[in-house]
Parts: structure tokens; C-alpha cells; sequence
């Protein structure tokens, strides 16, 4: 014999079939209303092999494999596959999904025993669950014992029955079939627990084997249902609860009770037409022709319409007809050389005259005419040399522009240059270095930009600043020697005061990294004319060493 039930309840038992009342008739009943919220629900979880036991006295069975009396947590019904269906568990989606197997013995055991508490006084509650008779149609030369299992409810407090119900002979089938069984019952005023017992009421021999699967709890809430006809209601809607319902459909509401956990279910529906007064606005265009209740309107005009209903009720219609003119929008832009511009869907590339037809809410066509100007818009740098510079020259450099405009404009790297803004400016050669002009015609918007390399003569002198102000400025802040294009190491970079300390020293640095910043021991060395010396390894091999004079200001 095998009965499957749901792993682990310590407070629910689902039980079949019927409903019983049991602080006041043991007689079952049926849940006529609606199941609210899940309070408790058990699907036994999943594996690969099999589940655990359930918890001590929870069951007078032992838990094992097939026998008389023994009970398992499994993922198939089939583990006596000869006589039983071999099938998975209910619960839909549920890969490896356990039941719990009972191979029911001849006495009436106790499949499952649970104590609930935590309920609500006069409360109505429903548990319900999924059975299935796992014996073959064949088994037991086709007379197998039909599972029937009995359900027992007692008070905690005196162990007295309060009631019992029977799920009647649950035949084979010729595959396994679930089916659902629920017993429903009310609370008395100040109950809060109740005991419960599942054990085997069928008589001994073959079969005798089930499935339970799927453990639900939840109040049973009574339901009531209503109808209005809209055009009869006195103020053509109605209220339930906290919902006011005023057009034609089926409505679901619910109302608290008093002195109970359950809602009330009020299921309302609403026919018929209500009288109404709505305002239609038609928008056309000049030239077209609106038709309403057959007549036809071709300039602004306002009317009421009158409709009656089935009902007795009448509404009325304001319609208000308008008709438009088309609308011609001109729009401008620039677009700089080498530039687009998205329109109609297409780009745009060149000056010129461009149109599009739109069609506007109203249904009126529209007209966009798009005038484009396009702006050919470039510098160029004028005084760069032809033939590679010396370390420490000048350059004067101009900008020829093809702008009639004001054009801003922005020399890079702006250290080299007398005035990184200037049209006209002096470029100092420090080493070989690429110079940038980006130019912004500020009329058009439109950007141009050029750029040039200056070579310096190979292995060229070098060039040291004779002076420089560590204030903050953000100009001439360090005092930076530009040494040869050719220096591979910097041996050694000394700066001495007037009277002969050492104020700041390097040593197995590169050229780049030749810097003072005007400290000494870390605070602001004094104004005057400082001596370098600078002792440096070039690429041919040789060394040379420089020394002059640098002015600190500030």
C-alpha cells in the first residue's frame, strides 16, 4: 500500500475531498467561496536520490524501502515499477520533485500527525491537496485494494474528536491521475488550534498504494454576486468597498468583515448603457468632407447629437468640427565642408533649396522648406621653413583664412608660442617639435586645422631659458633646459647660488626630466640669479658640458 504526501507540514495536512465544519456540526461541507492568499504550501522540495525522513512522531510508519508499513521520500512513483505507475510528482515545473511514499499496512496507522495553530477565531479555512492511486489497472490480477484514507481533527486542549471525514475508494487508472481533495471547516470564537490525523482506512491486501502531492492552506472567503442594470442605477454607477464602477463588465471586489480573518468577495457585474454627455472634437482639413449620422459638414461647426438606449436612458454627443489650412514652415542651416546634414530621411551634402511634405495631427498636409548654406571654410599656416632649424631660433608665423569673419584661434603646444591665441605669432625652437592650429570661424561655426612638423638640425645645441617665476601663474613656472636632440642620459643637472650652495640636483635622468621647480630643502628659494650646470651623454658618444646663469622671479 503507498500513499505520497506532502515532506514536512508541522502545522497543515491537506485533506480530501470535503469540507468540515468542526467547532459546531462534524458534517462535511464544501468551501463555496474563494481561497484568498496561500498561507502555507508544501511541494517536498527535490533531489536526485532520495529525500529525508519526516520528523519524529510525525508518523507511527518506518521510514525504508517497499514493505508493509514502510514509507519513502522519493522522485518517482514507479520504485515498485511491477505494480505501480512509474510517474513523477504533480507539482508542474518540478524537475526531480519528492513525494512521500507510504506502503500502507494492514492496521489503521497514522500516516501523518500535525498540530495548527496561529488561527483565526471564526474564521472559515480550506487545505486542500493532489492524490493519485499509483497501482496498475493489472496489479493484484486486477482486484488491487483502492486507497481510502481518513481524515480525524481533535481539540489540542482535551484531545476530543471534533470530526472526521473519508475520502472514499480512489480507484486505478491506466496512467497516473491526480486528483485534488480539500476539507474546509470554521474556527470558533476564541479556538486558535486544532489537531489533525491522516491514517489508513482501507482494509488489507494488494494495493492499497497512493500519492499526495502539493500541500495548500488558505482562508476560505465567501463570495457573492450582483447585477445592475447601468441605465436603472439612480446615479448610473455604483460602489463596493472601495471601487465606485460606472461602464459594463464583470468586477471583482473585496470588503473586510468584522470579527474574522476572511474578506468578503463581492463579484459585481455591471450591463447596459448609462446615460452620458461627451464632447467629440473632429479635425479635417480645408477641402475634405466629415459625414456624422449621415450629413455632411465641409466648414466649422459645433452640434449636440441625442442617443437613446435600450434602457430608457438618452446621451448626448457634442461634436465640434474644425478644419485646418496646410502650414508652410522654412527653416535655415549651415553645413561646413566636408559636413552633413540628416533631412527628410536624407543627408544632405551640398547648398541648395531642399522640400518636404508632412502630414500634421489633423490629417492636413504640411509643407518644410529647408534652405541650406554651405560653408567652405580653411587656414593655413604661412612662414613655416622648408629646411630643418637651429635649437633656440625664432620663427614669426601667420595664418592666412578663407573666413571674411572673426576666427578664433588656438596654437599647440602653447609654451612655444609668444601668444597661443594670436593670428600672428613667434614660435621659439626648442627641439623637434609638432605645432597644431585649430581655427574656429565663429560666424558659421565651422572648424579647420593644421598641423607641421619642425625638424631641428641633427644633434643641435641646446637651449637654456635664462629665466623663470615659480609663482603659480601657470607660466614659466619651472625652469626647463632643452637639451640636444641627440642627449641619451643627463650625468648630472646642479644649480648653485651666489655663493656657491648647492640648491637643487639630478643625476640618470633624460633629457624630459631636467626640471627645477624653485625649491630648496622645500621651501621657495630666494629671487636672484642662480648657476647651472649641466653635464649630459650624447648618441655619437661624446659629453658636453654646459654652465650659464638663470634669474628666479616672482
Amino acid at each position: 500500500m503507498l500513499v505520497l504526501l506532502s515532506r514536512y507540514l508541522p502545522h497543515l495536512i491537506c485533506l480530501p475531498l470535503a469540507l468540515l465544519s468542526f467547532w459546531g456540526s462534524t458534517e462535511a461541507q464544501n468551501c463555496d467561496g474563494s481561497t484568498g492568499p496561500v498561507i502555507f504550501a508544501e511541494d517536498f522540495g527535490s533531489g536526485a536520490g532520495p529525500g529525508e525522513p519526516l520528523a519524529p512522531g510525525t508518523t507511527t510508519y518506518t521510514y525504508g524501502s517497499v514493505g508493509g508499513g514502510n514509507y519513502s521520500v522519493t522522485n518517482t512513483t514507479g520504485i515498485n515499477r511491477d505494480r505501480w505507475h512509474d510517474a513523477p510528482d504533480h507539482t508542474e515545473g518540478d524537475v526531480n520533485g519528492y513525494a512521500l511514499v507510504f506502503d500502507a499496512s494492514d492496521d489503521p496507522g497514522i500516516f501523518y500527525r500535525a498540530t495548527f495553530d496561529s488561527l483565526c477565531e471564526n474564521t472559515d479555512y480550506t487545505f486542500s491537496c493532489y492524490v493519485a492511486n499509483v497501482v496498475r489497472p493489472f496489479a493484484c490480477e486486477g482486484n488491487s485494494i483502492e486507497p481510502n484514507l481518513k481524515f480525524s481533527l481533535f481539540d489540542p486542549a482535551t484531545g476530543n474528536s471534533l470530526g472526521s471525514v473519508i475520502t472514499g475508494s480512489i480507484p486505478t487508472t491506466d496512467t497516473l491521475t491526480w486528483n485534488q481533495f480539500s476539507i474546509s471547516f470554521r474556527t470558533r470564537p476564541g479556538q486558535r488550534d486544532v489537531d489533525i490525523e491522516i491514517t489508513n482506512n482501507a482494509i488489507g491486501g494488494c494495493g492499497n498504494d497512493l500519492a499526495i502531492d502539493d500541500f495548500r492552506f488558505s482562508r476560505c472567503n465567501p463570495v457573492r454576486e450582483q447585477r445592475f442594470d447601468l441605465c436603472q442605477l439612480p446615479e448610473q454607477m455604483v460602489v463596493v468597498g472601495a471601487d465606485t464602477l460606472r461602464t459594463p463588465g464583470v468586477y471583482e471586489s473585496f470588503i473586510d468583515l468584522p470579527n474574522t480573518c476572511n474578506d468578503s468577495t463581492i463579484i459585481t457585474t455591471l450591463y447596459g448603457e448609462a446615460s452620458s454627455n461627451t464632447v467629440e472634437v473632429i479635425a479635417s482639413c480645408i477641402g475634405d468632407v466629415v459625414t456624422v449620422d449621415g450629413v455632411d459638414y465641409t466648414s466649422d461647426t459645433v452640434f449636440i447629437d441625442t442617443i437613446a438606449h435600450a434602457g430608457g436612458c438618452v446621451s448626448t454627443v457634442t461634436y465640434n468640427l474644425t478644419f485646418s489650412e496646410t502650414v508652410t514652415t522654412e527653416l535655415q542651416a549651415t553645413i561646413c565642408q566636408g559636413d552633413s546634414l540628416l533631412f527628410a530621411g536624407s543627408w544632405i551634402k551640398e547648398e541648395g533649396v531642399y522640400r518636404d511634405t508632412l502630414t500634421s495631427v489633423n490629417g492636413c498636409d504640411s509643407s518644410v522648406v529647408y534652405t541650406v548654406r554651405a560653408v567652405d571654410f580653411s587656414v593655413d599656416i604661412v612662414g613655416l621653413p622648408t629646411m630643418p632649424v637651429e635649437v633656440g631660433d625664432t620663427l614669426a608665423l601667420g595664418v592666412i583664412t578663407s573666413s571674411t569673419g572673426t576666427v578664433a584661434y588656438t596654437w599647440t603646444p602653447p609654451q612655444v608660442f609668444d601668444c597661443p591665441t594670436c593670428q600672428e605669432v613667434l614660435l621659439s625652437i626648442l627641439r623637434t617639435t609638432t605645432i597644431g592650429l585649430s581655427a574656429i570661424d565663429e560666424v558659421s561655426g565651422c572648424v579647420d586645422s593644421v598641423f607641421f612638423t619642425l625638424e631641428t638640425e641633427p644633434c643641435g645645441g641646446s637651449y637654456f631659458p635664462n629665466a623663470f617665476s615659480p609663482n603659480g601663474d601657470g607660466a614659466n613656472d619651472i625652469y626647463h633646459p632643452f637639451l640636444s636632440d641627440c642627449t641619451t642620459e643627463v650625468v648630472a643637472f646642479e644649480i648653485f647660488d651666489r655663493w656657491g650652495a648647492k640648491v637643487h640636483s639630478q643625476s640618470g635622468v633624460t633629457a624630459d626630466q631636467v626640471v627645477w621647480d624653485g625649491q630648496w630643502n622645500r621651501h621657495a628659494a630666494p629671487i636672484g640669479v642662480y648657476s647651472y650646470f649641466v653635464s649630459y651623454v650624447l648618441s655619437n658618444g661624446g659629453t658636453r658640458l654646459d654652465k650659464g646663469h638663470v634669474t628666479l622671479l616672482r
